[in-house]
């Protein structure tokens, strides 16, 4: 059977429309973090709010305000997260993984890489995904706090204000030019 009936129908579209509407202005009074799936904690929070959204509308006993007040806490919620995050170091800490090093210049970090569930051929997949034709073009590969890899190509020379700075690594630690440029 394809439809119970309209009465079924109409609350769809009434409790949809209602709650697709007061979902985007949640969200845009939230902000852009709100789903930028920059680590775990907001990629759940962005799997959260589209099952909320969706048994909101399609579950007859899901009231419509209930939903509106579910997706708004979590918004809240995961505001109130952010803002800790940003303003203590040690709650940041708690909530986000630290970025991975998986390849520096030439060498695999074949333990990270382990750890991390990276197979070589996953490795050498994205490098290609970027263009990369030869490792030997590459500084760096870091997996990041989002589960991306970030390539970091070969320059002339290291870059003082580089980006791995926030990364603690035996590889970096042995590399007098990387120690130079970041004492």
């Amino acid at each position: 059977m394809l439809l119970t009936d309209w009465g079924t129908i109409k609350n769809i579209a009434i409790v949809g429309i209602v709650t697709y509407l007061m979902f985007i202005i949640v969200l845009r009074i939230s902000g852009k973090r709100t789903l930028s799936q920059m680590n775990v904690y907001d990629f759940s929070v962005t799997v959260a709010l589209g099952s909320i959204l969706a048994s909101t509308i399609t579950n007859a006993n899901t009231a419509a305000l209930s939903g509106i007040f579910s997706f708004t806490l979590l918004v809240v919620f995961q505001y109130i997260i952010a803002k800790l995050a940003v303003h203590l170091q040690f709650f940041n800490k708690l909530i986000k993984s630290e970025p991975s090093l998986l390849f520096y210049k030439g060498q695999y970090d074949w333990e990270n890489m382990k750890k991390q569930r990276v197979t070589q051929d996953d490795f050498l997949q994205e490098l290609r995904q970027q263009q990369c034709s030869s490792t030997d073009d590459i500084l760096a590969v870091v997996m990041e706090a989002s589960g991306k890899l970030s390539i970091l190509k070969k320059t002339d020379s290291f870059p003082a204000n580089n980006t791995l700075r926030n990364i603690q690594h035996r590889f970096l630690e042995e590399d007098p030019e990387y120690r130079n440029e970041n004492q």
